[in-house]
């Protein structure tokens, strides 16, 4: 069978050059380019000190073990609604599982990301009282591998 060379090429993998966290990082790609990524933090603790200090929500009831953040992905227009999205995502986290991460947390900033998300497997967490007042906009996600 020959490959179609007008598909797009979807996946992920993971390298030590990540800025935040433990320097680990899952990078999601589309067609060789960067599209999204999953930063790895050593502890919950940790990845709420910095959700913290970038002003982000914290997160509860994060288990123990490494944690990712998901930053989110970005896929150009003409790719969109096509699963592509989804088969990055799926990539992204097998690659995070493979790195030991137990759960990845996310912040959807739209009705239709928290759509996305869901379809993903995330379900939306509760904000500590003093974030929700400042962050209405946003619905914290987890998902536990």
């Amino acid at each position: 069978m020959r490959r179609n060379p007008d598909a797009p090429t979807l996946g992920a993998y993971s390298h030590d050059e990540g800025e935040h966290g433990t320097g680990e990082q899952v990078v999601g790609v589309l067609n060789d380019e960067p599209v999204g990524s999953i930063n790895v933090y050593a502890t919950g603790a940790e990845l709420n000190r910095t959700l913290m200090a970038e002003e982000y929500a914290r997160l509860r009831g994060l288990p123990r073990g490494k944690v990712g953040w998901l930053g989110g992905i970005e896929l150009p227009e003409s790719s969109r609604n096509k699963g592509h999205g989804a088969a990055i995502v799926a990539a992204m986290l097998r690659e995070a599982k493979a790195l030991g991460v137990k759960t990845v947390v996310l912040h959807a900033d739209s009705r239709a990301s928290e759509r996305f998300w869901t379809r993903m497997g995330f379900t939306g967490q509760d904000m500590l009282p003093e974030d929700s007042r400042r962050h209405l906009w946003m619905t914290p996600m987890m998902r536990r591998l």
